[in-house]
C-alpha cells in the first residue's frame, strides 16, 4: 500500500508538473511553506532543486580498507572467479518509498561501476522508488534475507539458488531492485516466500517490473538483460550484464532456469 506521501509524489509527477521524484518531494516539503502561486514559491523550488542536485551521490572507488574488511568473509572470500582489486564499491542517490532522497551503498564489478551509476543516477532522475540500498552484508550474505527486506542490491559471492555455478551477484554483474515485490520464481517456487502476493504479474501493485516500464528501459539502454523475460523460471527482480568470457557461465545459468 502507497503511503500519503508516496501518493502525493506520484500523483505530483503524473501531472506533468516536474521531471523527478526529487522535484516532486521539494513541492511536497514547500506546501507547508506556502502556496505555488505564492511570488516566493519557485525561487525557493528552484533553490532547492539545485540544493538536491548538489547533494546527490553517484561516486564509484577502490573498496576501502574498512569495506574489505566488513565484506571478507561475508560476501567475499577467496575464490578463482574474482578478486577485490575487480570490485568497486559505490554510493547511490535513490528516491524511497516515503519520497525522500537517501544515499545508499553498493558494491560491483569495477568495470561496471560507471555503467551502474549512470543507470541509477537516471532512476534517480526518473523518480523511480527504491526502498532501501544496503550492502549485502548487513545481512550475513544471507538471500532469502535480503529479498524478504526489499533491499537492492547487487554484489554477493554466492551460487545460483539450488545449484553449484557461480551467481552473476558472484560476479557482481547482476542488480536485484526491490526483491519483495518482484520474487524468483522457480518450479513452482517463489523466493523470497512472503513475496507469494506478488507472483501473479497480471494485478496491479506498487513497484512492480514490468517489460517496457521506466525500470527496464533504463537497464536494457545500457544492454542489460532482465530475468523477467526467461521462458520459464522467471526472475522479476533481476537485472544482469554478461561478459563475453562468460557465455558458458551463462548457458548453465539458462539450461537450470528451464528446468
Amino acid at each position: 500500500i502507497l503511503t500519503r506521501a508516496a501518493e502525493k509524489r506520484q500523483t505530483l509527477l503524473q501531472a506533468g508538473s516536474m521531471t523527478s521524484a526529487a522535484e516532486a518531494s521539494c513541492l511536497l516539503t514547500l506546501h507547508s511553506c506556502g502556496s505555488a502561486r505564492d511570488k516566493n514559491f519557485f525561487s525557493r523550488r528552484n533553490f532547492m532543486l539545485r540544493s538536491i542536485a548538489m547533494t546527490s551521490v553517484f561516486t564509484a572507488q577502490e573498496l576501502p580498507k574498512s569495506i574489505i574488511e566488513k565484506i571478507t568473509g561475508v560476501t567475499y572470500r577467496e575464490n578463482p572467479h574474482i578478486k577485490l582489486s575487480q570490485l568497486s564499491y559505490l554510493r547511490i542517490s535513490y528516491i524511497d518509498f516515503e519520497g525522500s532522497v537517501q544515499t545508499g551503498e553498493m558494491i560491483c564489478n569495477k568495470k561496471l561501476s560507471s555503467e551502474i551509476t549512470d543507470i541509477f543516477r537516471e532512476l534517480f532522475e526518473a523518480g523511480y522508488p527504491i526502498e532501501k540500498m544496503r550492502l549485502a552484508d548487513e545481512y550475513g550474505g544471507d538471500d532469502d534475507k535480503i529479498m524478504a527486506d526489499n533491499n537492492t542490491s547487487c554484489f554477493n559471492y554466492r551460487t545460483v539458488a539450488g545449484t553449484d555455478t557461480v551467481s552473476l551477484h558472484g560476479l557482481g554483474r547482476a542488480v536485484d531492485i526491490n526483491p519483495l515485490y518482484n520474487p524468483y520464481i522457480a518450479g513452482g517456487k517463489i523466493m523470497p516466500a512472503k513475496a507469494a502476493p506478488y507472483a501473479d504479474r497480471s494485478r496491479d501493485f506498487p513497484y512492480k517490473i514490468v517489460k517496457d516500464d521506466i525500470c527496464w528501459r533504463i537497464f536494457t539502454s545500457h544492454g542489460w538483460k532482465w530475468g523477467g523475460e526467461w521462458k520459464n523460471s522467471k526472475d522479476y527482480q533481476h537485472f544482469y550484464k554478461p561478459g563475453s568470457a562468460m557465455l558458458r557461465t551463462i548457458r548453465k545459468i539458462f539450461r537450470i532456469c528451464l528446468l
